[in-house]
């Protein structure tokens, strides 16, 4: 896949991933022009614009990691912290690397336990809310 020209990486909103049947879950990334990515995984039934208004950098229960963009392909490594199969804490370092397109990322993702390809990311335009306390988020 070739990066389009009109292809950009956006500040203005949130990717969202496609559907993790296990888990029900979908992945957010909220990008920043100083290189911040920040990552969570979201109940599917929770609308993207509602998500919006509490997710953002100080969120606590993100993943964080620093993008990069070298020649059309998107990098970053994220810590997140979760837990194992016995539900004992971890701390998870995934590796994504990606294309963008317009209005969407094309990634792949690997950690020490799995690896994923083609994930379809889809923008949606969302100012960043006011910090907003979730309660039940981890």
């Amino acid at each position: 896949m070739t990066t389009s020209d009109s292809a950009r990486l956006r500040f203005d909103g949130l990717y969202r991933g496609p559907l993790e049947e296990s888990s029900q879950s979908v992945q957010y990334f909220r990008f920043y022009d100083d290189g911040l990515v920040v990552s969570v995984p979201v109940v599917a039934e929770e609308p993207p614009l509602d998500v919006a208004t509490w997710f953002h950098r100080a969120f606590r229960g993100a993943g964080r990691g620093h993008w990069e963009l070298v020649d059309g392909v998107l990098s970053f490594s994220e810590t997140s912290h979760g837990e194992d199969d016995n539900g004992d804490p971890e701390t998870i370092e995934l590796r994504w690397t990606g294309r963008l397109e317009v209005d969407a990322l094309t990634m792949r993702v690997e950690s020490a336990r799995h690896v994923q390809t083609d994930m379809r990311f889809v923008f949606i335009e969302a100012a960043e809310g006011k910090p907003k306390k979730r309660a039940g988020r981890r």
